[in-house]
Formats: C-alpha cells, sequence, structure tokens
C-alpha cells in the first residue's frame, strides 16, 4: 500500500517532469536551451522565489492537503479549503499592507460562519433532535 508521503512525493516529481519535460519541447531553438534555462537562477530573488514555490507553496502545501485528507472526511476537507481564502485575505493585510475593506470584512465572516456552520452542523442537529423528543 502506498503511504501518504509517497504518493504527495509522486505526485511532485510527475509534476516537476512533466513541466520540465515541456519546456523543453516548447523550445523551437535547441542550441542555447540549457543556458537560457539556468541563467534566471542567476538572480537572487528569483531564486528565493522558486524556492519559496516550490518548498512552501508546492511540498508544504501538497503534504499539508494529504496529511488533511486522511484524518477529514473529503467535506470537511473541502470546507477547511476555503480557509485559503481568509489566509491570503490575511497575509495580504499583513505582509504587503493592502487595505481591507468593510467587503473583505463581509467575506471573512462569511468564511467563518461557513466553516464553523458545516464542521458543527451535526452536533446542532443531534441537540435539536434530542430537545424536540424532551418535549
Amino acid at each position: 500500500m502506498v503511504t501518504i508521503h509517497e504518493l504527495t512525493l509522486m505526485i511532485i516529481f510527475i509534476g516537476f517532469f512533466v513541466f520540465n519535460i515541456m519546456f523543453l519541447f516548447e523550445q523551437n531553438n535547441v542550441n542555447g536551451i540549457m543556458i537560457q534555462y539556468i541563467m534566471p537562477f542567476k538572480s537572487l530573488s528569483y531564486s528565493i522565489g522558486i524556492l519559496y514555490l516550490g518548498l512552501f507553496a508546492s511540498v508544504v502545501a501538497s503534504f499539508s492537503s494529504t496529511y488533511a485528507l486522511k484524518h477529514l472526511t473529503a467535506p470537511q476537507f473541502s470546507v477547511f479549503s476555503n480557509l485559503s481564502t481568509l489566509i491570503s485575505i490575511i497575509a495580504g493585510a499583513v505582509i504587503l499592507k493592502e487595505p481591507l475593506s468593510m467587503t473583505h470584512y463581509v467575506g471573512i465572516f462569511l468564511i467563518l460562519i461557513g466553516v464553523i456552520g458545516t464542521n458543527f452542523s451535526h452536533l446542532i442537529e443531534t441537540h435539536l433532535s434530542l430537545a424536540l423528543k424532551k418535549s
């Protein structure tokens, strides 16, 4: 049986190979492909960006998703994935100093209500049915 970690790594490596092969086949000029491929890595900001996208945005996100799918049901996982929008809004405000409007606050509120409501709806239904049986 394949473990979650093996599955995640397999997905990441398949993506790595497929997109690199697509790059090589997309190039019309065979001469200088490797120079064209390696040149951007001379820029420190480009290299840091690639490391961020490769490590945090891909590897950590993939491991987190597969871990969550192992411990949550698919509907719960899909509801929790809505939190990524909330995290993006907060990160934009904190890191990029983007202003938050009333629309952002309403969106954050609705996302939180949706996540909480979906995950605790079974408890509410249980308590309501018990209360109705008592009366």
